[in-house]
């Protein structure tokens, strides 16, 4: 859990984001969506299952400036945790968590 904290800061760490595990992951995205967000992370954590723009009041920029931040911080490029398919913070977790694990198998 420390690694994912620090990883999470955006403290420099010597493994590829497709060498996370599921838990350091889901941790650096919910950090992200938070304080972009300017949410709260307990907060968050409690509505994981909320629709971003209709339940927590976030707005296309500022959405954007999440997924930017996320591609950004895992080194993905834009597109591959697929944008448009994601409303909640859980759907983002898991479609970035999936990316990485396609990533890493080679697919």
């Amino acid at each position: 859990m420390e690694r994912a904290i620090l990883l999470a800061l955006g403290s420099p760490m010597n493994a590829a984001p497709e060498d996370l595990t599921r838990e350091e992951a889901s941790t650096i995205v919910l950090e992200v969506i938070a304080r972009v967000g300017e949410l709260p992370l307990d907060d968050l954590l409690k509505r994981l299952d909320e629709d971003l723009v209709i339940d927590l009041g976030l707005d296309s920029i500022r959405l954007m400036q999440i997924w930017v931040e996320i591609e950004r911080r895992l080194e993905l490029q834009a597109g591959d945790i697929g944008i448009s398919q994601a409303s909640t913070s859980a759907a983002i977790v898991e479609h970035t968590v999936l990316e990485l694990e396609r990533r890493a198998g080679g697919a």
